[in-house]
């Protein structure tokens, strides 16, 4: 992956040094993708000269999305519900749509539900001398 600034055009300021510009065939467009919320995130804009004003929106977005849904985070929305040890909440719209998307991924996914690792099931051992009913 190349700077966009190692191939002429460089629509990214320094404070946005989270991102890396990618280059592409296709001039007039821009790409530009950074780690973010355990995941990755890519913005593909055009025309190219804007690039710098969506990644700021994208990290506006996410930067609110980390300040409601994070669990790794004291100060965020989750864990102070989580931490008050029950009761009835009025949640945020964020974390509100944070949590509706994450159920309907997890119910449109076909291993919605299961675990990420594969469980293999394995038939019970029998003692020396006893056999199976079936047998």
């Amino acid at each position: 992956m190349m700077a966009l600034s190692e191939f002429g055009s460089s629509w990214l300021p320094d404070d946005l040094a989270a991102w890396t510009a990618m280059s592409t065939e296709d001039q007039p467009v821009a790409i530009a993708e950074r780690t973010a919320i355990g995941t990755a995130a890519r913005v593909v804009v055009w025309p190219a000269p804007r690039l710098a004003t969506a990644v700021r929106a994208v990290d506006e977005v996410l930067a609110q999305l980390d300040l409601q849904a994070s669990r790794f985070r004291p100060d965020s929305e989750l864990s102070r519900i989580h931490g008050s040890g029950g009761g009835l909440f009025f949640l945020s719209d964020g974390l509100a749509e944070a949590v509706a998307v994450a159920v309907a991924a997890a119910r449109w996914k076909p291993w919605a539900g299961r675990p990420h690792r594969r469980v293999v099931a394995r038939r019970p051992r029998l003692r020396p001398g006893l056999r199976r009913a079936h047998q």
